[in-house]
């Protein structure tokens, strides 16, 4: 039968293995890089009879106790059973977009530039517009539309349309 002074020894280092595990927990509880946030409004509208753009503004939270820098901006978006190819549209060509396409209404929020940064604990209003290869009632008729935020270390942010 173990003693008294064995148990005693395996109690003390449970409680120090436990101590260092919660605190390691708590001192990376803010490293996971990601941003949440919701799809606020999605506009479309046609640029020609086979072409469509899709303009989302969105809000967008980083939790972290770190930056998350703008690497790749993707749209995907899924129409009749198949993904549409889509491009994303610059910050530079969104003024004349709003222009040529006067059915987008106003243009609210920046767009979010590659290797722009969302700082630590902030939130921010964005905007993101894509033209996408299929005819404007395909876009309108789509059953999923999600944008893809990735972070120049790797991590991917994805934000769902809620329809």
């Amino acid at each position: 039968m173990p003693s008294k002074s064995l148990w005693i020894c395996a109690g003390v280092g449970l409680v120090i293995v436990l101590a260092m595990i919660g605190g390691g927990l708590f001192l990376t509880r803010d490293s996971h890089v990601e941003l949440v946030g919701v799809i606020q409004k999605v506009r479309t509208g046609r640029l020609d009879e086979q072409r469509s753009v899709v303009v989302a503004d969105f809000r967008v939270t980083n939790p972290s106790g770190y930056p998350f820098q703008i690497k790749d901006l993707e749209l995907e978006l899924s129409s009749g059973g198949r993904i549409l190819p889509s491009r994303f549209i610059p910050e530079t060509d969104t003024k004349n977009l709003f222009l040529g396409v006067p059915s987008l209404g106003e243009k609210y929020n920046p767009s979010f530039r590659i290797k722009e940064r969302v700082e630590k604990k902030s939130t921010v209003d964005r905007m993101l517009a894509f033209v996408v290869d299929a005819p404007l009632e395909a876009v309108d008729a789509r059953t999923k539309l999600m944008l893809r935020l990735r972070e120049v270390d790797g991590p991917i942010s994805e934000l769902m349309e809620k329809r």
